[in-house]
């Protein structure tokens, strides 16, 4: 099929007009594409011995039907040329049956009720009907081979801002529209353009609530458990989430824990899932946490994450090793248990402040505590098949680390008015610092001791006890000026700016070493840094 889309007043091309046939018999799409830059289009492959209607659309124009049919007789029509007329409505409210997709200005808009999906589906499946939209095998999105910067419903950050938690949890029935928009801060001659992804939902529909439940028992007394429920409304979000597992599962975050619990139709890459058996030993973890967003008013917003857990690792190695020799057999035996627990807890929060697109003001605050115990035992022992036991060594290794971190920056950006410019807008000036504080205390306790049968004298014992406490404070200041072009009046593409970064770091480390005395029964201070 193929035709010419012109304005009927002026004669004029009309250039990125939605082109669309459907089925007479149930109005369901069958293809569309936008026409060129010429107002021209060329269609091929549809069904013969179908009833079928063209309808070409374009904003601010009434809608031009036309109903044909294909034969094997006639299997190409040339509609020649479109005459569109202009409108004083809406294209919303002159089309009973909007288009399954349309430009409006920079943005690629997609209708949701013009791609059928099964009945379950959700927002990732209808994405996959969408022409020129990829879901790679790791979760990226691309758009016309543009990658995906951020996927947002209804304009906002959903959640944590990641893809799989909108497009794995959202169900394709609330969807509105599915808009493609440029990425402002993308340079024209940037080739790694990239866009950002808005999931508009239908009126009634922009709030909700979605979750999941799930577990599971095996043999070896070995299970799994984790739990999501989110919901979220025009204003603000709140997602609840935990796991429970000792198969090797680790959940490091709320956003890891809501990307796991989904009800994603299709196979997505995910570590989480699978358990680790590949690692040594086994881990038994527990872990919950929670994320809360709000828009106080329209200037004002916040995000904040609480996340806990603990861990118990635990790993049992035994070893015979033999080793041929001319008239014997040496033969190596070790037995090793190793125990190592932890407790985490962390708490982040961002506050951001936009009067208008000229000014934004952002605090972050990250607050981070760890206290983790290490512990490993061996016994080994050396024999010869002709001499017997040759010698046994023993070694004892423990040690506890306690990390408190905190870390806040505040940051203040200012945009220039170039809205009577033909320019894009761009950052005056930017200005952020940061302090970061980090305490850690150490305290360890090595022994080994080594026990020859054939030489008493090369007989070894070690005992000593360490103590490290590490100090460190950094502060970081940094400037931008990125409108050098315009103060300097260059009229180039080449683009002039400014940076300047301050840094500063202090550092204080306290290490004390002791030997364990067996004359005294105690341990005797050897070493202070």
């Amino acid at each position: 099929m193929s035709g010419w889309v012109k304005d009927s007043a002026t004669l004029n091309n009309l250039a990125q007009a939605t082109i669309s046939f459907y089925r007479q018999k149930d109005s369901s799409v069958v293809k569309y594409q936008f026409n060129d830059s010429r107002g021209r289009f060329n269609i091929g492959g549809l069904p013969l011995d179908t009833g079928l209607i063209l309808t070409v659309s374009y904003i601010g124009f009434k809608p031009y039907k036309k109903q044909f049919r294909l034969s094997a007789s006639q299997a190409m029509i040339d509609f020649g040329k479109i005459l569109m007329t202009e409108s004083n409505q809406l294209l919303d409210e002159v089309i009973i049956k909007p288009p399954p997709m349309v430009m409006r200005g920079d943005t690629l808009e997609f209708n949701a009720d013009a791609f059928s999906t099964e009945k379950n589906a959700v927002v990732g499946d209808l994405l996959k009907r969408l022409p020129g939209v990829i879901i790679w095998g790791d979760g990226k999105i691309t758009v016309n081979g543009k990658k995906v910067s951020q996927v947002m419903v209804e304009g906002k950050i959903f959640f944590s801002g990641d893809a799989r938690i909108a497009t794995d949890n959202l169900p394709k029935g609330v969807v509105d529209k599915i808009q493609v928009i440029k990425d402002k801060s993308t340079e024209e001659r940037d080739s790694a353009q990239t866009v950002t992804l808005n999931i508009a939902l239908k009126k009634g529909k922009k709030s909700g609530v979605f979750g999941k439940v799930g577990g599971g028992v095996g043999t070896d007394k070995k299970y799994q458990g984790d739990l999501m429920l989110a919901g979220f409304s025009p204003k603000s979000q709140l997602s609840v989430a935990g796991n429970l597992n000792n198969i090797n599962k680790a959940a490091l975050s709320v956003q890891e824990m809501m990307v796991n619990s989904s009800y994603r139709s299709g196979a997505t890459f995910s570590t989480f899932n699978e358990p680790g058996f590949r690692q040594q030993g086994l881990t038994e973890m527990k872990s919950g946490g929670l994320i809360y967003n709000t828009d106080w008013n329209k200037r004002l917003k916040s995000r904040a994450e609480i996340i806990a857990g603990n861990n118990n690792f635990k790993n049992n190695e035994l070893y015979d090793v033999s080793t041929l020799l001319t008239d014997s057999v040496l033969l190596r035996q070790s037995a090793k248990t190793t125990r190592n627990s932890g407790y985490s807890n962390r708490e982040t929060g961002n506050v951001t402040y936009a009067d208008s697109i000229f000014n934004q003001i952002d605090i972050n605050v990250d607050v981070r505590y760890n206290n983790d115990l290490y512990k490993s035992f061996e016994n080994a022992t050396i024999s010869s098949s002709s001499a017997g036991l040759l010698s046994k060594n023993f070694s004892d290794n423990n040690q506890r680390v306690v990390s408190n971190n905190f870390n806040a920056g505040i940051s203040y950006a200012h945009r220039g008015d170039t809205r009577k410019t033909s320019h894009s807008s761009k950052e005056d000036f930017y200005i952020d610092y940061n302090y970061d504080r980090n305490r850690s205390n150490s305290d360890g306790w090595y022994k080994n001791e080594f026990q020859p049968f054939n030489n008493a004298d090369t007989a070894t014992y070690f005992n000593r006890k360490t103590q490290r406490d590490t100090k460190t404070s950094a502060h970081k200041l940094y400037a931008e000026f990125t409108s050098l072009n315009a103060l300097l009046k260059l009229r180039t593409r080449t683009k002039f700016f400014v940076q300047n970064q301050l840094y500063y770091q202090q550092k204080q480390e306290d290490v004390a070493v002791s030997d364990f005395d067996m004359q005294t029964n105690s341990y005797s201070l050897k070493i202070i840094i």
